[in-house]
């Protein structure tokens, strides 16, 4: 194996791990250390690779967002038209929190990171924007006839109903059935 080679296998591990960390824990209750313990690598080795807790959460949150977005994107566009894309949206996102509770936390705890330091609320607003992007595009020219509701305007609604919702099923578990309130929104649409 190559310099090059063994250097990017090891960032790759010490990036899933901090990923585990961030998951398991939380960012204010993980550590350099602690990830560096976790992945079996030198402290200084986290700092050769990304320089900083900042940096290498950043990092975590590329690839994180990436994949989610492909995947997220793959899903919705399988639909036949815009309505079955809002249906296809608000099925996505109910199995997305009934089954990966914690990937949703670590973006709310990342959004409220984003909220004082602006390179973190500059790469989520990014994220969001991507995320609408791609529900707009897959709704264009859902609600042009009516004045003031667009694709775009749609787009941020569901977005945003999806992630308040989701919220309030990350700080109270006890309401299983709200996640099943997303599906209704398909439903506004027809």
């Amino acid at each position: 194996m190559t310099d090059g080679a063994r250097k990017d296998t090891q960032r790759e591990k010490i990036l899933m791990t901090a990923l585990q960390c961030l998951s398991d824990k939380g960012y204010a209750n993980t550590s350099m250390r602690n990830i560096a313990n976790a992945a079996g690598v030198a402290l200084s080795q986290l700092n050769y690779h990304f320089v900083s807790k900042e940096k290498l959460f950043l990092a975590v949150v590329d690839i994180t967002a990436e994949k989610y977005l492909k995947e997220f994107r793959d899903y919705i566009f399988a639909g036949n038209g815009p309505l079955e894309s809002i249906r296809r949206f608000s099925q996505y996102f109910r199995s997305s929190l009934e089954e990966s509770p914690t990937m949703i936390k670590l973006l709310y705890d990342f959004m409220s990171i984003g909220l004082w330091n602006p390179i973190f609320g500059e790469k989520l607003n990014g994220l969001f924007k991507d995320i609408a992007l791609i529900i707009e595009e897959a709704i264009n020219g859902y609600g042009s006839k009516k004045p003031g509701y667009n694709a775009e305007a749609i787009a941020r609604v569901l977005s945003g109903a999806m992630f308040g919702t989701a919220i309030q099923v990350v700080l109270d578990p006890t309401l299983k059935k709200l996640p099943t309130s997303i599906d209704c929104l398909g439903f506004l649409f027809e």
